[in-house]
């Protein structure tokens, strides 16, 4: 299966970093009907062909993706979307 790992430091405190990525993870969750389960630091994400787990340590954003067979094709539609969600949000 084809897959998405972004990896971004934030410059700002652990607490600012965490809010900031919940809130562009909602952007993404709204837009492309993902359901996004946060546990602390980490969350869980699924959707229509997508899954994967997202965290905050230290101030580094760590998103991993799984993609399924319907969603492979658009793997660099989807990367760049969240690239863009987390450059305007994070």
């Amino acid at each position: 299966m084809p897959s998405i790992h972004i990896q971004r430091r934030l410059n700002m405190a652990h607490n600012e970093a965490l809010l900031k990525v919940e809130e562009a993870t909602d952007k993404l969750a709204e837009k492309y009907g993902l359901v996004i389960n946060w546990l602390d630091d980490y969350a869980s994400i699924r959707g229509p062909g997508v899954e994967g787990i997202i965290k905050v340590e230290d101030s580094v954003m760590d998103l991993s993706l799984e993609l399924g067979f319907l969603a492979a094709p658009f793997k660099a539609k989807i990367e760049a979307a969240v690239e863009e969600y987390f450059e305007r949000f994070a």
